[in-house]
């Protein structure tokens, strides 16, 4: 069997930015239980990579972690490793804290729905 969404969120976090669960973050639990948040956005007519590569959209599954530790709360830069990890590429050039709200009003529109659903989730 393949990996759970769960290990895949832990392994992507540690990739992408370098944070290690038990040391940076902790999984937040939902309802008692260990979940994620599930949402699709179309790409259909964006011109948008997704699209190039011959699908329709996307599925985005949220896990939720919370900070664990003082200097990644106070900025994100001093505790993230954005150099790509496990042999990853970068794919990150900064990081900084931003609230959900600013996240809807500015990320890509076609993207905007999965955000505003994590949003209401939190």
């Amino acid at each position: 069997g393949g990996e759970t969404t769960t290990e895949a969120a832990i392994r992507e976090l540690y990739e992408e930015v370098g944070l290690e669960d038990g040391k940076h973050v902790r999984l937040e639990k939902m309802d008692g239980e260990m979940s994620s948040i599930m949402c699709q956005y179309k790409t259909e007519g964006t011109g948008s990579w997704l699209e190039k590569e011959g699908f329709a959209g996307q599925e985005l599954s949220w896990t939720i972690f919370r900070c664990s530790d003082s200097n990644l709360e106070r900025d994100p830069s001093l505790a993230c490793n954005l150099s790509g990890l496990n042999g990853e590429k970068p794919e990150f050039t900064a990081v900084k804290w931003e609230s959900l709200d600013w996240v809807v009003d500015n990320v890509w529109e076609k993207k905007a729905r999965p955000y505003q659903v994590l949003r209401e989730a939190c």
